[in-house]
């Protein structure tokens, strides 16, 4: 039984207690608190080591491998912090099932991206410490994606990419020198920056969605080269031919513009052709001025 004092009210918090078996850090469980964080990582001592790297080496472990066996196996790694609750991140690789090239794809976007352009930004824990300063520094020292901001209360909130993972960590504190960071180049920002920073990368997203839902793929078949395809990207006011004239001859690939009324501009010099050839486009058929008729099927 452990006491916790609080206005000189004594309130008693009961441990698990398993009498078969120790358990790791019993001595340290106590409900509702979080003794751990375990996280998915491609890279698991590529994250321990961002861990070490934020906080400094003097504070946090050494990169350990966990006790169970199938654990290590899987090529776990751990380390804990040495002050305060020594809180302790854990990074394991994920099985390998159908979204794993998606996320490799995620994780190495994130590495590169302003945090906010993820929607993994909200993925994170967060922990508390005495001074946020020093750990704003070494994350740009080591080139980390993060984003500092100043909750209303007053609480500095410093949310950073981890390196190998999909997660985020968020660190705070009530102490941080803006002077010091200044001269580091690194700015704080306030709730109404951050929602006006999400809100900028949602419209981007959001323009950029639009103008691929113009991009449109067809099919057509040339009947004077034996009904041999011819792929179509149209996209916006460009489009991009590309196609073989025989089974075994080479690709080739020509670049037109098209206007308003379907007809188009097409430039065939790179095969052999005239460098400026008008036709025009529908979605069943394409005209060409020397009488030439491809025929489509979308795909």
């Amino acid at each position: 039984m452990r006491k916790y004092n609080k206005k000189k009210k004594s309130v008693k918090l009961k441990r698990y207690v398993n009498k078969t078996r120790k358990i790791y850090a019993s001595d340290r469980i106590i409900p509702y608190n979080i003794h751990k964080i375990t996280s998915l990582s491609f890279n698991p001592i590529k994250s321990c080591e961002a861990i070490q790297n934020l906080f400094g080496k003097n504070n946090v472990s050494k990169i350990r491998s966990p006790p169970d066996a199938a654990i290590k196996a899987r090529g776990a790694k751990w380390v804990r912090c040495l002050k305060g609750g020594k809180a302790e991140f854990h990074y394991l690789p994920p099985y390998k099932l159908k979204h794993d090239k998606l996320i490799r794809k995620i994780i190495k976007e994130e590495e590169q991206q302003h945090p906010y352009n993820s929607q993994f930004f909200e993925n994170h824990v967060g922990i508390y410490v005495p001074d946020l300063t020093n750990i704003c520094i070494r994350a740009q020292k080591h080139k980390y994606k993060f984003y500092l901001v100043r909750r209303a209360d007053g609480l500095h909130q410093f949310y950073v990419n981890i390196p190998g993972g999909i997660d985020f960590l968020e660190i705070d504190s009530l102490k941080i020198d803006l002077s010091k960071l200044v001269k580091h180049g690194i700015i704080e920002h306030s709730f109404g920056d951050a929602l006006k920073t999400g809100k900028k990368f949602e419209r981007m997203f959001k323009n950029k969605k639009q103008k691929l839902s113009k991009k449109r793929v067809y099919k057509y078949y040339d009947p004077k080269h034996n009904g041999a395809p011819r792929k179509v990207i149209l996209y916006n006011n460009k489009l991009t031919i590309s196609g073989r004239d025989g089974p075994n001859k080479k690709v080739w690939r020509i670049h037109g513009k098209t206007k308003k009324n379907k007809k188009a501009i097409l430039d065939f010099s790179s095969k052999g052709g005239p460098k400026k050839i008008k036709a025009t486009i529908s979605k069943k058929q394409i005209k060409f001025s020397d009488g030439n008729t491809w025929y489509t099927s979308s795909i």
